[in-house]
This record gives C-alpha cells, sequence and structure tokens, in this order.
C-alpha cells in the first residue's frame, strides 16, 4: 500500500474525495437536513427527502471511498474522478433547471458548488495517472 503523497494531484483527488466522503455521510445520517439545504422547506416533510438524501449521501461516500482506495493503493484515479465529476455536473444542472421551485440563493449556491466540484474534477482528471516522466525516444538505428 502507497501513501498518500504530501503534494500533488493525487494529494488533492484525497482531499477532494475525503469532502465527499464527509458531505456524503452528513447526507446519510441526517437526510432531512440535507435535503432541507439544498432545495428548502419542501424538504422537511415525508419520506422523499429521507429517500434521496440517504441515496445521494451513499453515492457521494462510494464515488469518494473508491477515490480514496485507489489513492492509497497508487491505482488509476481518473475513472473515479470524471464519475465523481459527473455526479456533481448533473447535480449542477439539476438544481439549475429547478429554476423558481427553488430560492435564487439556494439555487445560485448549489448550482456554483457542484459545478465547481465538476470543474475540479475536470481539471484533477488531466493531472492524474500521467507518467511522472515523458517515455523514452526511440532512436532508429542505421543499419547500413
Amino acid at each position: 500500500m502507497k501513501v498518500i503523497p504530501k503534494r500533488g494531484p493525487r494529494r488533492l483527488v484525497a482531499l477532494w474525495a475525503a469532502l465527499r466522503i464527509a458531505l456524503g455521510v452528513v447526507a446519510l445520517a441526517n437526510p432531512r437536513l440535507a435535503s432541507r439545504a439544498w432545495v428548502g422547506r419542501d424538504a422537511a416533510h415525508g419520506v422523499t427527502p429521507v429517500v434521496l438524501g440517504r441515496a445521494a449521501g451513499g453515492r457521494d461516500i462510494a464515488l469518494g471511498a473508491g477515490a480514496v482506495a485507489c489513492t492509497l493503493a497508487g491505482a488509476p484515479l481518473r475513472p473515479w474522478v470524471l464519475a465523481g465529476g459527473g455526479s456533481d455536473a448533473v447535480d449542477a444542472v439539476a438544481t439549475w433547471s429547478a429554476g423558481p421551485d427553488l430560492s435564487r440563493g439556494r439555487r445560485a449556491l448549489f448550482t456554483v458548488v457542484s459545478a465547481a466540484s465538476a470543474l475540479t474534477a475536470a481539471f484533477l482528471a488531466t493531472q492524474v495517472d500521467r507518467p511522472a516522466f515523458p517515455p523514452p525516444r526511440h532512436q532508429e538505428q542505421d543499419t547500413t
């Protein structure tokens, strides 16, 4: 098992994934709170916010845990980073498309936070799983 480096993109992915896990644990433990923070008072009652809050929490825990496990194992991270970023992009679009059903403040905040996480993932995906040094160039041998 490898240790997470103190610097670099793999470290950033591990921190990003740990934050995702923490948010997932909060949503799983208190789904009404998570749902209410995202969509407002409509999420305070009924079973829907509980089910959706727990589902989103479980998703974030799984995505974060996959990225952390790959970081620790030295395994490729790009698929986990792209999956997390893709889910954040969907969250941003879903939140924005709710339109006037959400308060302007919630709509703006959660759209921006989700979009920022998706853009962070897009950037991190370009930085991880790259060779540390360029591969050696093979010179053609003169056979004459």
